[in-house]
């Protein structure tokens, strides 16, 4: 009977924190709590919650409450204002291998340290260095649609493959080719270390029962197979000793000479995580936004003719269209994650709605939720350039539109990512008009990565 009772007041003691701070939320399942309503999506999930409950709503992730806010100033609060003194570091489920080194879960002065170091790299001076490798796998990726002119095709598996193989490039100086090489070792690895699923039995196991962590450490047991990162730590290996014939761009800057990595306080290790990080945050990203693109131009003709018109013209000098057309790309196609924080200790502040924060508690800003609120984004599911106009976002609340995060940790990457973006879509605008097929499914967001088009040669062109 005792063990009974263990069982169940382990099973749904915390799941009155949220209830004691006035926090309304979804009902959670003892053990489980919300974990189970990620099924239907991350991003559908945050959605209903946002419509149910407004602008703040409570969650269990297993049996850790977590507190989900959308409101803009509640947002610059979480993300800048209070950053330093309360919500500097993320979630860490400390069990990612070599990735618990990642920029990404890295903490305090750990993560100051390593951004410190990495920031240079994406310097305009350096950023200029990287535009080659770019172009070069720009035009491999023209060719392969040019060769398929015509024809029906799932256009995010072209723009995956072009996203994988420019940062695989710049992080790992790997030469690859996964758009007509999909069997290649590399590319085989990385997409199996990003199908990882939030329903894997050790992640179910960590939810259910986090004090088995050190346990699982212990056992050297981690979110990845060890397989893939030991292929990942060979390349690393192989890199270093090969670094004197020309590997070049991210790989070339991250890993100076054996004297210089002391001296810039940044490990082998450490250089490992972020090069893979870096793949795994941004293959994804850009194609499903490229994607939403080539889907919008599609399916409005008049605004694709309107870019096409700006970039045979005027570009590079005049972009402000081309800029207004990605940017509402990004806003619904932006990974449906939450951008997190640990409270780093009790207090109560009126600009957080007045709630008492436990010293621990994690806190959100789910940004899929959050791009799509009506009251900032009127018919939030219309595609509409104008919305990025300079007039259109002095008007706006910079914290309403956060695709690559915001304050100190926001993404490190991102004039990287949106110069990958923008040479991406402006190659494909310059050769190809892009019409839908009878299989493309107009007015369904959710399915934009798996819609097929038409890409037709722009015989008009030069």
């Amino acid at each position: 009977m005792c063990l009974i009772l263990c069982i169940c007041r382990y099973s749904i003691w915390p799941y009155t924190v949220l209830k004691k701070m006035g926090v309304p939320g979804p009902m959670p399942i003892p053990c489980f709590g919300n974990f189970l309503q990620y099924r239907k999506g991350l991003a559908q999930f945050d959605e209903e919650c946002r419509k149910c409950y407004g602008g703040t709503w409570g969650i269990y992730e297993g049996r850790s409450p977590m507190l989900m806010f959308t409101d803009p100033e509640i947002v610059k609060t979480i993300l800048v204002k209070e950053f330093y003194t309360n919500f500097t570091n993320r979630r860490n489920f400390k069990m990612s291998g070599i990735l618990d080194e990642a920029l990404t879960v890295v903490e305090d002065d750990t993560w100051k340290r390593i951004r410190s170091v990495l920031s240079p790299t994406f310097s305009t001076g350096k950023l200029k260095e990287m535009v080659p490798i770019i172009k070069h796998y720009t035009n491999i990726l023209v060719e392969h649609l040019r060769q398929r002119e015509s024809q029906s095709l799932e256009i995010k598996r072209a723009f995956g493959s072009y996203s994988m193989d420019v940062i695989a490039s710049t992080a790992f100086s790997t030469q690859v080719d996964s758009l007509n090489n999909e069997n290649d070792p590399f590319i085989e690895n990385i997409n199996k270390i990003m199908k990882f699923s939030l329903f894997s039995p050790i992640i179910l196991l960590i939810f259910l029962f986090p004090v088995m962590v050190p346990v699982l450490r212990f056992f050297k047991i981690s979110l990845f197979p060890s397989s893939i990162l030991h292929f990942f730590n060979s390349n690393f290996q192989n890199m270093k000793k090969n670094r004197s014939k020309g590997q070049h761009l991210l790989w070339k800057l991250w890993t100076p000479s054996k004297d210089d990595c002391f001296h810039l306080g940044i490990t082998d290790n450490e250089i490992q995580a972020q090069a893979i990080i870096f793949i795994l945050a941004g293959t994804e990203t850009t194609a499903n936004t490229l994607s939403y693109v080539a889907y919008n131009l599609a399916v409005h003709p008049d605004i694709q003719s309107k870019l096409q018109e700006e970039i045979d013209n005027a570009f590079p000098s005049k972009r402000e269209y081309c800029d207004c057309l990605r940017r509402p790309s990004v806003r619904p196609s932006v990974l449906p994650c939450n951008s997190s924080a640990n409270c780093g200790r009790c207090y109560k502040r009126q600009e957080l709605g007045g709630l008492h924060l436990p010293r621990g508690m994690i806190i959100g800003v789910p940004l899929f939720a959050l791009h799509r609120e009506p009251s900032i984004w009127p018919e939030p599911e219309e595609f509409r350039p104008e919305r990025f106009t300079k007039e259109a976002k002095e008007d706006r609340n910079p914290y309403t539109y956060l695709p690559f995060g915001a304050g100190p940790r926001n993404c490190i990457g991102m004039r990287f990512a949106l110069m990958h973006m923008k040479m991406g879509l402006v190659a494909l605008i310059q050769e190809f008009n892009i019409r839908t097929t009878p299989e493309t499914e107009v007015g369904v967001v959710t399915k934009v990565g798996l819609d097929k088009v038409t890409m037709d040669q722009k015989y008009n062109k030069i």
